[in-house]
């Protein structure tokens, strides 16, 4: 991959080119020498001689001899330094979409097209975007750089897999304090409080709403409430002014915990979600939703329904309002509405409980960290990589194509594409009040766990009560669990 061999004939060539070129550029102050000396055999003989000529040749090949051995040697070679950078498909060059090949295209060119004269380049290896097989690629020392998502951060920085960024950042004059708060707090979370990679794109959910049938959006729970009962019984049948999925319910729902005042976890990183005070709050959660089902105030189906299958409703005109990933707009609505429906679709931060003041909604997102290396000019490389990867051009531009958030918010508020559409600053205020979830691994489960007794509650197999005290069974006993490793 260093090429050395083409390296040295290149050097080669140059070495002789540049011999020439010395020669005649050292040779300046001496030059008159040898004109001089035929000037004067010319003038003593009034015809030049062969044997002048020969004799003055010997002395001009004396004075070019002199000047190539005095020619400095060239340039030590640059070092070549591939930066193998590993990520998934759908964030790679070698995706089907053509948007995403050239933004990502043109974030590799440019880092190529800077850091090239210091020899250094990027590999791109895309990949399934398995977290298992990465590790694998990390332990065998077969690649420098990598995209993975945000929830595992602090385990691959416990696990000393990944380069620390700050000295490089404050080269480079880069600086957290450019991302979104929720980020910042992220990245400044491992042991060490050091930065071990940069997060590139994030997504929240949001309020979608029909807004010829819903004119202005509910921003509490009882609005909502409300909101939803107008419509039933104004229309009754198939419609219904709300949808939420109720598989997947967490992600729209562990901020507004937080806003109620609940915690998941204590400063040691035991879980306490479900005592005292918290279990009361995810008691006052569950009882709302369960609340829209009992009432008939949303499509009965939704009890077994993710995001994407609770749509068909939405296409078919059979529901107003949903809750949905903030980039629904473009993988859902749009493709699957006509024009004129689209339009009548906008966004709104997800109604709040009343109790909480606000909302606090989740932030999810893909990050970019450079290996540790024992090599400095690897980890250079890498280093700088990730920065250039995660700046604010290569952002906008990657983030566009698809159809992602930047993490940056100056993007969001200053960039053009950003600046003029409503999702987007809808996604803006949203993420102002982001949050991240617990990266400790407890999480995993412990989220599963609410989930599940969210989907028991719901269904009928068991009461509120005893679904979540399932749930805290569950979560301790996989804590205790992952204490002993």
């Amino acid at each position: 991959m260093t090429r050395k061999l083409s390296r040295r004939a290149f050097l080669r060539g140059a070495a002789l080119v540049g011999a020439g070129a010395m020669a005649s550029a050292c040779a300046a102050p001496q030059a008159p020498a040898a004109p001089q000396v035929v000037t004067q055999i010319v003038k003593e003989t009034a015809v030049v001689k062969e044997t002048a000529v020969v004799k003055e040749t010997s002395v001009v090949e004396k004075v070019v001899e002199k000047v190539v051995t005095a020619t400095p040697a060239p340039a030590k070679a640059v070092k070549k330094v591939v930066v193998r950078y590993m990520c998934p498909t759908w964030c790679s060059t070698a995706d089907t979409r053509v948007e995403r090949q050239v933004a990502f295209r043109s974030v590799i060119d440019s880092f190529n097209s800077l850091y090239g004269p210091k020899g250094w380049s990027v590999q791109e290896i895309p990949f399934d975007g398995d977290a298992v097989q990465l590790t694998q690629q990390i332990e065998q020392k077969k690649v420098d750089a990598i995209w993975f998502n945000f929830s595992e951060y602090v385990t691959r920085s416990r696990a000393k897999q990944l380069l620390a960024l700050d000295p490089v950042m404050a080269t480079v004059g880069e600086d957290v304090k450019k991302f979104f708060p929720f980020v910042q707090e992220t990245l400044l979370s491992s042991d060490d409080k050091k930065v071990y990679a940069l997060w590139h794109n994030t997504d929240t959910p949001l309020y979608y709403y029909n807004k010829e049938k819903i004119p202005t959006p509910p921003a509490k729970w009882n609005d909502l409430v409300q909101m939803c009962k107008d419509i039933r019984t104004k229309e009754g049948g198939k419609k219904y002014g709300f949808v939420h999925p109720f598989n997947g319910w967490i992600q729209m729902n562990s901020g507004l915990y937080l806003a109620l005042g609940g915690e998941y976890l204590d400063k040691t990183g035991k879980p306490v979600a479900f005592e005292g005070k918290n279990l009361e709050i995810w008691k006052e959660m569950f009882a709302h939703y369960l609340g829209l089902l009992k009432n008939d105030l949303v499509p009965a189906g939704s009890v077994n329904q993710d995001q994407q299958q609770m749509m068909p409703d939405v296409y078919a005109g059979n529901v107003y309002s949903f809750a949905g990933n903030s980039n629904y707009h473009v993988r859902q609505l749009k493709p699957n509405l006509k024009d004129a429906e689209y339009k009548q679709w906008t966004a709104a931060p997800l109604p709040y409980p009343d109790k909480a003041g606000k909302g606090i909604y989740q932030a999810g997102g893909w990050m970019i960290g450079a290996v540790a290396n024992p090599d400095p000019d690897v980890a250079l490389a890498a280093a700088t990589w990730v920065i250039h990867a995660t700046n604010e051009t290569s952002q906008s531009v990657t983030n566009k194509a698809g159809a992602w958030i930047p993490t940056r918010s100056a993007i969001l508020e200053n960039d053009q594409f950003y600046k003029t559409d409503p999702f987007m600053q809808t996604t803006l205020k949203a993420l102002q009040n982001g949050h991240v979830v617990p990266l400790d691994p407890i999480w995993g489960p412990m989220s599963t766990a609410i989930q599940t007794a969210l989907s028991n509650a719901a269904t009928g197999k068991k009461s509120v009560e005893d679904a979540l005290k399932e749930a805290s069974d569950t979560t301790m006993k996989e804590y205790e669990a992952l204490k002993k490793k």
